[in-house]
C-alpha cells in the first residue's frame, strides 16, 4: 500500500507531462523534440505512469482532498457551516452570489481534469504493443476513475457536459450536454468494461487500485441512483456474495490511517502527509498529497463544517452506539486529541458538534491539528454501504426478509441489537434510510441518498430536512438540489450550455 502511494506521488511529474501533451494544436509546438502524445505513449511503463497520474487527480482540491465535503456533507441535513468566511458558509445553504466561487469552480474544474487524464489513457493505451491482459487492466482502471468522477458530477450538477475525448486538461468549455441518461450510459459502459477486466485483488505494492469489486459496487450504486432496482440488486448481490469483503470488527478502524485498505474497504483514495504543509495543491511536483478534510471539519482545525444539532439528536433519540465514533460532542466519557470536550477551548462554540470520522484526534494534539495535511485515506465505498444499498434494492424488489438480514448484519457489528426503527413501526424503506444515517453519517454519502430518495424534489420530504437542518429553509425546490454551473463554463462553452433551473 505504501509503495502504491509512492507511485501516486511520483506520478505528479507525469501529470505535468500530460498537461504538455494536452496541447490541441501540435503545429504550434516550437521545439521539434518536445514530447507529444505520439512520442510519450510507447510502452507498458508509460501506460502505468499515465494511469497513476489519473489516480492522482482524486487528490486534487476539487475532488477528495478538500471541497467535495462541502458539496456533500455540508449540503445535506448531516452538516452545516458557521464559517466566518460568509461565501463558504453559504455553500451549505445552497446560496451563491458568485457562481465562480472557489468551491463550485474547483469541484467542477478538477473533476474534468481527472476525466481528461482518464480520457488520454483510454485513447492512447490501446495502440501500445504490450500484454493484452495488462492493457485491459489499465484501461479498466482509467474507466473506473472516469465513471467515479462522472458519478459525482451527475449527482451534483445533473446534465453535465460529456467529455470523452483526450483534449486539454485545463479546457472547461467545448463539451456538449447530452442529458443525464447519456452520462449514466457512459458510467455503465465504463464500469461494465472495468468489472470484466480488473482483478479481484492486487499484491501489497498495488493495494488501493480499483478492483473488480469496486467497479461492480459503483455500478450497483449508479443503478440505484437511477432507480433501476433489479439491475442494482444483481450487481450489489455480486459484491455481497463475492467473499472478498467483510465488516471489520472495530467500526472505528474505517476512519484512521493505521487501518487503511482493510477488508471492509472496497475503494478508497490514498492520501499521505509526505509533503507536509505544501501549499501547492494542483498536482505539481512536491505539491500536497494529503487530505484537508480533517482541518476543515475538526473543532481543533478551522471548524468550517459542523454536524447539525438535529442529526446529533437523531442519534441520541435512538441510543445508537455509533454516536461516539461519529461526532465530537459534549460527551463526558470521551476524549478528543487527548482532551475532554470541555478542555478543547471551544469558547463561544461550546455545545457544537463536529464529525469525528477522518479527523486526526486519535494521534494528534489540539495544536498539531493546525497542520493542513492528513494521511487518512477517504473511504469512498465501504462494504457496509453496499450491504445497506443491497437491502434497499431488495426492499424495492419485494424481498423484505433478505433485506432485514442485511440490516441485522450491519447492526451486529456494533452490537446495536434489534432495529429500533422497526420497533417504532417505521416502514422497512424508512428503516433502511435511518440505518444508513447511523452507519454512514459524515462520510459524504447522505447527499447522494437524498438525491436518490427524492428529498430535493418533494415538498413533503423537504419539510423533514428543514425540521432537522434549518439551513434548508433557504433551499429552492426548483433547483432539484443541483448546483449552478460556474459562469466560466457558461461563458466559454461553445455548445451553449444551459444553466440549471432555479439559478
Amino acid at each position: 500500500m505504501k509503495n502504491f502511494k509512492k507511485y501516486i506521488i511520483a506520478s505528479l511529474i507525469v501529470v505535468l507531462m500530460l498537461n504538455i501533451l494536452s496541447c490541441t494544436d501540435f503545429d504550434e509546438m516550437l521545439n521539434p523534440n518536445e514530447m507529444t502524445v505520439d512520442t510519450f505513449w510507447q510502452n507498458e511503463g508509460d501506460a502505468v505512469k499515465g494511469v497513476n497520474a489519473t489516480y492522482s487527480s482524486l487528490q486534487l482540491p476539487g475532488v477528495y482532498k478538500k471541497w467535495m465535503v462541502f458539496l456533500t456533507d455540508a449540503s445535506s441535513d448531516e452538516g452545516m457551516s458557521t464559517s466566518p468566511w460568509t461565501d463558504l458558509a453559504n455553500v451549505s445553504k445552497f446560496s451563491f452570489v458568485d457562481y465562480n466561487f472557489v468551491v463550485l469552480y474547483e469541484v467542477f474544474r478538477d473533476h474534468y481534469r481527472g476525466i481528461f487524464r482518464a480520457n488520454q489513457v483510454i485513447a492512447s493505451v490501446p495502440r501500445i504493443d504490450m500484454d493484452e491482459a495488462m492493457k485491459n487492466r489499465l484501461l479498466g482502471e482509467a474507466k473506473f476513475i472516469r465513471a467515479l468522477l462522472y458519478y459525482n458530477l451527475v449527482n451534483i450538477w445533473g446534465n453535465v457536459p460529456l467529455a470523452t475525448e483526450a483534449e486539454n486538461e485545463n479546457k472547461l468549455g467545448g463539451y456538449p450536454q447530452l442529458g443525464i441518461d447519456a452520462v449514466y450510459a457512459l458510467i455503465e459502459d465504463d464500469l461494465m468494461f472495468a468489472k470484466n477486466n480488473l482483478p479481484k485483488m492486487y499484491g501489497d505494492d498495488d493495494l488501493g487500485r480499483a478492483t473488480k469489486g469496486a467497479a461492480t459496487a459503483l455500478l450497483g450504486k449508479a443503478y440505484m441512483q437511477q432507480h433501476k432496482w433489479a439491475e442494482a440488486e444483481k450487481e450489489l448481490a455480486e459484491v455481497v456474495n463475492s467473499g472478498e469483503y467483510e465488516l471489520v470488527a472495530n467500526y472505528a478502524d474505517n476512519f484512521t490511517h493505521y487501518t487503511e485498505n482493510n477488508k471492509e474497504s472496497i475503494f478508497e483514495v490514498q492520501f499521505s502527509d509526505m509533503f507536509l504543509n505544501s501549499w501547492d495543491q494542483d498536482g505539481a511536483p512536491n505539491s500536497s498529497v494529503g487530505s484537508f478534510r480533517s482541518i476543515f471539519t475538526s473543532p481543533a482545525g478551522w471548524s468550517d463544517i459542523e454536524g447539525t444539532p438535529g442529526m446529533l439528536q437523531h442519534f441520541k433519540d435512538y441510543s445508537d452506539p455509533r454516536l461516539k465514533n461519529t461526532y465530537v460532542y459534549d460527551n463526558p466519557t470521551e476524549t478528543y486529541y487527548g482532551l475532554s470536550y470541555a478542555d478543547l477551548s471551544l469558547g463561544a462554540r461550546a455545545g457544537s458538534q463536529w464529525f469525528r470520522k477522518f479527523i486526526r484526534h486519535y494521534y494528534e494534539t489540539e495544536a498539531g491539528e493546525k497542520v493542513w495535511d492528513s494521511p487518512i485515506n477517504t473511504r469512498v465505498i465501504r462494504f457496509s454501504d453496499i450491504l445497506l444499498l443491497y437491502a434497499e434494492a431488495l426492499e424495492h424488489n419485494g424481498n423484505n426478509g433478505l433485506a432485514e438480514q442485511q440490516i441485522t448484519r450491519v447492526r451486529n457489528r456494533v452490537n446495536a441489537g434489534p432495529s429500533p426503527f422497526i420497533a417504532a413501526g417505521q416502514t422497512l424503506a424508512k428503516t433502511i434510510e435511518n440505518e444508513r444515517i447511523m452507519e454512514l453519517c459524515g462520510e459524504s454519502v447522505r447527499f447522494f441518498d437524498l438525491r436518490r430518495l427524492g428529498y430535493f424534489e418533494d415538498a413533503a420530504k423537504l419539510s423533514e430536512l428543514k425540521a432537522r437542518d434549518p439551513e434548508f429553509n433557504s433551499f429552492n425546490i426548483d433547483t432539484k438540489g443541483y448546483f449552478p454551473f460556474p459562469n466560466i463554463e457558461l461563458n466559454t462553452n461553445s455548445n451553449e450550455i444551459v444553466q440549471n433551473p432555479g439559478w
